[in-house]
């Protein structure tokens, strides 16, 4: 019921127990109790394993919003409520976020930390990605479109998120040798780009 009287729609009772049960995540990954998570207590809530180190940071990078190495329960709440029901321009200006840290506009460098912490989590399912540097250029170059800046803006960016099915089927073809949307990768393969 909402302070006017009113009953609360289906949609508003899903987003009330969402919000409730992220929550309770939060409190239950926040073991010293002191209201904010470390990495160690974020990457834990994660379960993501030893080999998403890297993809843990990405996120934890993501998730602190102010960037003092802390997340809050507001900060956890928000990102997770982004990545679940948030808008499409949401949830690019997180990756977006993710990306950067602060720095003004994704280089090359920071798609190399994320191409790392996919191929981490890849290996950890027992894929190995040989060569990261040419996914990393193949990527940032899609990224970049036909700008000839070593950085990428958020709206180069975003224009490029539109576009993700090529650069998606661009970059199958760069790991596999050719597109991936039937093929099925066999536990402990090796994918290693076409040269």
């Amino acid at each position: 019921v909402h302070g006017d009287g009113s009953s609360m729609s289906g949609h508003e009772h899903e987003i009330r127990d969402l919000a409730a049960k992220m929550l309770r995540t939060f409190k239950e990954a926040d073991k010293d109790g002191d209201g904010l998570l470390n990495f160690e207590e974020f990457s834990n809530s994660l379960s993501l394993g030893q080999q998403s180190q890297l993809l843990c940071r990405l996120l934890f990078r993501g998730f602190d919003a102010n960037g003092n190495h802390f997340v809050d329960a507001v900060e956890y709440c928000r990102c997770l409520f982004i990545l679940t029901l948030g808008s499409p321009d949401q949830r690019a200006q997180f990756a977006f976020d993710m990306y950067r840290g602060k720095d003004a506009g994704i280089e090359e460098k920071h798609v190399r930390v994320v191409v790392d912490a996919m191929c981490d989590v890849l290996k950890g399912m027992g894929v190995d990605i040989s060569d990261h540097s040419a996914i990393t250029s193949h990527l940032f170059s899609r990224l970049r479109g036909d700008s000839t800046s070593q950085s990428i803006s958020f709206d180069s960016y975003e224009q490029a998120v539109q576009n993700s099915k090529s650069i998606t089927v661009d970059l199958q073809t760069l790991i596999s040798g050719g597109p991936m949307e039937h093929t099925t990768v066999a536990r402990g393969s090796t994918i290693r780009p076409f040269r």
